[in-house]
């Protein structure tokens, strides 16, 4: 109970970052930067920043088929020759 209570807190940035102040100065350096971590990662919204997919021009996709097709001839050249 007192567990839950205590994540509840630790949940809301500001008091996290305060509660991380103070685990420091004791000497819990390395758990305090961990708090300080997490309370930065729930703050942001990290999927928002993500890059989109871009389209491609229909010349891009035109090279793009063809490199892929000379790519996969090499690898079958290359199989021949090992055989």
């Amino acid at each position: 109970m007192v567990f839950d209570a205590f994540e509840a807190v630790l949940e809301m940035p500001d008091v996290a970052l305060l509660v991380a102040d103070k685990m420091a100065e004791p000497g819990r350096q390395k758990s305090a930067e961990n708090l300080k971590r997490s309370a930065f990662n729930d703050r942001c919204d990290w999927k928002s920043l993500a890059r989109t997919p871009k389209r491609l021009t229909a010349t891009q996709k035109q090279c793009k088929k063809l490199n892929r097709l000379a790519y996969e001839n090499e690898r079958k050249d290359l199989r021949s020759r090992i055989r």
